[in-house]
């Protein structure tokens, strides 16, 4: 399993970071600053984490590209209603949360 995490704030970041790690330890969990960074991403993630709301990307070119492809993405910032509008696989996580409210969003079994 691939995750994406796209987070500008890098203590945010880590905290996601740390989180994701420990609940999947087997996951191959790929970090960036922004989605101008993803664009030399090699990997076909299964779970997007966002750190954006779906109006905020609802155009963007890459996340086009996986929302045809059913994977998850978590926005975490917005509110579920606008990430439901545009796709049944968009779930999104407000701010501020808990490690267990990040990984009932992620949605994933944990190893």
């Amino acid at each position: 399993m691939t995750i994406f995490l796209i987070e500008k704030d890098p203590f945010v970041r880590m905290d996601i970071s740390e989180a994701l790690t420990s609940a999947y330890p087997d996951a191959n969990l790929i970090t960036f600053d922004g989605l101008d960074a993803m664009a030399e991403a090699r990997e076909t993630p299964d779970v997007i984490l966002l750190d954006a709301s779906p109006e905020e990307v609802v155009d963007d070119a890459f996340i086009h590209r996986w929302s045809t492809q059913d994977l998850q993405i978590v926005f975490t910032a917005g509110n579920d209603q606008s990430s439901q509008q545009h796709n049944a696989f968009w779930r999104t996580l407000e701010r501020p949360f808990t490690d267990d409210m990040l990984l009932k969003a992620v949605n994933l079994r944990p190893k």
